[in-house]
């Protein structure tokens, strides 16, 4: 069910409800655990921090930020690298 609060959280972004979409893109990174982080459970994250960034939680989203960071940074070419 990730997925719908994902796709939920963007159209919620879209219309302008913030609050909402920071909630829903929670829900997605919370129920996203387990999943292919790689391509899935990454872009959740990158939903929420942009979310968080716009609420002003900036602490929180660089945090986020720092963990795809370590998560990538082996991986050699690919999302962070190319």
């Amino acid at each position: 069910m990730p997925i719908f609060y994902y796709k939920r959280g963007q159209a919620r972004s879209l219309l302008g409800r913030a609050d909402d979409a920071l909630a829903d893109a929670e829900l997605a990174v919370s129920n996203g655990q387990g999943s292919d982080y790689k391509n899935v459970g990454s872009r959740y994250e990158q939903l929420l921090m942009r979310r968080l960034r716009d609420a002003g939680q900036h602490k929180r989203a660089n945090a986020l930020v720092s963990k795809q960071l370590a998560a990538f940074a082996n991986q050699g070419k690919g999302r962070l690298s190319g």
